[in-house]
């Protein structure tokens, strides 16, 4: 599945976290902007590598917030 698929997982994470949409989204942009390439690749991007890829996302964010 291409990981556009697991937007809505991601945000669903971030709202968990109580992060709002619109940083969720950048994140995501962001996150997906790393992938080189591998958007489409069922191996290395599924439902639980999005979902810790925004876990981690959150935990980078916490200590950028200090």
């Amino acid at each position: 599945m291409h990981v556009n698929g697991f937007k809505e997982k991601w945000i669903e994470v971030f709202a968990r976290a109580g992060i709002e949409l619109d940083i969720a989204q950048e994140e995501f942009a962001e996150w997906v902007s790393g992938l080189d390439g591998e958007l489409d690749n069922e191996y290395t991007q599924n439902e639980l590598s999005v979902i810790m890829a925004a876990e981690e996302a959150i935990e980078e964010l916490s200590h950028a917030r200090g």
